[in-house]
């Protein structure tokens, strides 16, 4: 029901943890939140914070709250769907990060994907359609109308298209874009920060 967490995922939630660090009580949303890895990675260091994750699959989220249950950490789950018309009332705003492991492999590579990733993880988790931006694209959506002035967006990234997602999130208005390197050296994070005010 869910993409089985890799290593690569640590760097995003390291990243996160880093721009909510000067915060005391941090409003977070994780979208596509999966098993719930990165939410409650970042409850668990920061017990604290108000933590949110919304998925569209209501299998993963019941993965999710399974784990969070086991866990005995406080997440709050809702399910949403990143790609909607409109985004859900139930979602949070007024956030200090918005941080997103969305499908970022374009379909034309299925067939190159190693058999265990085809055969255990979920399509729904793994694949972007013919147009690999096409979830930055509404995250960067959600990011303008969800994040408080200032806020952080962490998103992990095909390593492919890392240029891309960080050309995208600065023509949709974030500051300090940079991009991250995982631990095999391959750029697969991009942040920034939303404008501070509404006349940056």
């Amino acid at each position: 029901d869910v993409m089985v967490p890799r290593p690569e995922t640590e760097v995003v939630v390291d990243r996160a943890l880093a721009c909510i660090q000067d915060a005391a009580r941090p409003r977070v949303l994780d979208v596509g939140t999966g098993s719930g890895c990165i939410a409650l990675a970042l409850k668990h260091e920061r017990p604290a914070a108000n933590i949110y994750a919304c998925d569209v699959s209501a299998a993963a989220l019941a993965v999710a709250r399974g784990n969070a249950e086991a866990l005995q950490l406080d997440v709050q789950f809702l399910e949403a769907d990143v790609l909607a018309d409109e985004i859900p009332e139930a979602v949070p705003g007024n956030l200090d990060l918005l941080v997103s492991n969305p499908p970022y492999i374009p379909d034309d590579e299925a067939e190159s994907l190693p058999s265990v990733v085809r055969e255990y993880d979920p399509d729904v988790s793994l694949f972007a359609g013919t147009d690999p931006l096409r979830f930055y694209r509404a995250l960067a959506r959600w990011a303008k109308a969800l994040c408080r002035p200032g806020a952080s967006v962490v998103f992990e990234v095909h390593a492919a298209y890392a240029d891309e997602v960080a050309d995208l999130c600065r023509r949709g208005g974030l500051s300090e874009v940079a991009v991250a390197e995982d631990w095999s050296g391959r750029p697969r994070v991009v942040w920034g920060r939303a404008p501070a005010d509404e006349n940056s």
